[in-house]
């Protein structure tokens, strides 16, 4: 059509006009043609690119999903029952028992290794019970023969211990000789010596009667003072001289005023039996024991 509408116009005199009309149809042609091309090229690539669109969703549609299946689990067994532990009971401080005799080893302190000594001393106690509230151990030799008496109550914080006609008191040291017998007698590792009892007193008759006990003294004014070793200590089954200690093993009651005591001795190092008689005199006042007459001192009863 544009061939035609630009023929039928009116040709230019000379022969560039009609060269020009002549080769601007046939550019205007060429140029149809080229669009032309290119258009179904485009149209070719769309019709291939929806075909592989629509075979890829086939091939999606039809393609099986694989299951995967876990493996199961494999019951777990019943558990089992928690045990407690039982705790290991505790070792006694000593380190051996000996008939009624329990033996102790000392530490090695600083400078007894520089002396070269390897080994720590052997100490030897006897347990006597429980005595009016009081656990009452005995240092004792080899042979028996007691050193000091020593006795605390339950819980233990002070120790009270006589020996040589002396008292002194010391404080509480579980890891100290005397303080680990303590701990041990006081948790029932030690077994009163025999003839003793624990916890419960000694009969009437092994007791030396109330009208004897208390505080004795030559002079009155030096009751309380212990300025005078005729000092003297009575108790229902104890006697306490200057220099000694005697524990009452045995009373005969000979009268209302005289009895006879059998008691077993330590004092200055020395441990020994003996029997001694008291007389009370009527006013009760006064009491002679083996010939030698002390007075009751004040408030003492």
């Amino acid at each position: 059509m544009e061939w035609r509408l630009r023929a039928e116009a009116p040709a230019e005199t000379n022969l560039n006009g009609r060269e020009h009309s002549y080769w601007h149809a046939r550019r205007s042609d060429a140029s149809f043609d080229a669009w032309g091309v290119q258009m179904a090229i485009v149209r070719v690539g769309l019709a291939a690119a929806f075909s592989l669109i629509i075979a890829a969703c086939g091939s999606t549609e039809s393609a099986p999903v694989e299951q995967i299946n876990e493996p199961e689990l494999a019951p777990s067994p019943a558990e089992a029952p928690i045990q407690t532990p039982t705790p290991p009971a505790e070792s006694p401080n000593y380190a051996e028992k000996d008939g009624d005799a329990y033996l102790y080893i000392t530490a090695v302190t600083e400078e007894d290794q520089k002396k070269g000594k390897a080994v720590g001393d052997v100490v030897m106690f006897r347990y006597r019970g429980v005595r009016d509230g009081m656990h009452v151990l005995e240092s004792i030799s080899e042979n028996g023969h007691v050193f000091s008496t020593a006795e605390c109550a339950e819980p233990c914080r002070i120790i009270k211990r006589r020996f040589g006609g002396t008292t002194d008191r010391l404080p509480y040291e579980p890891n100290s000789i005397i303080g680990s017998a303590f701990e041990d007698a006081i948790n029932h590792r030690l077994q009163p010596a025999r003839g003793e009892t624990q916890k419960k007193a000694a009969p009437d008759e092994d007791v030396i009667p109330a009208a004897f006990r208390g505080s004795w003294n030559e002079k009155l004014v030096d009751c309380g003072t212990g300025l005078n070793d005729t000092k003297l200590e009575v108790e229902a089954r104890r006697v306490r001289f200057y220099e000694s200690d005697a524990d009452v093993r045995r009373v005969t009651v000979e009268n209302a005023r005289t009895v006879t005591v059998v008691a077993s001795f330590a004092g200055e190092g020395q441990t020994w039996n003996d029997s001694v008689s008291m007389v009370l005199s009527r006013s009760g006042n006064d009491l002679t024991i083996d010939g030698f007459t002390r007075h009751r001192c004040p408030n003492s009863s």
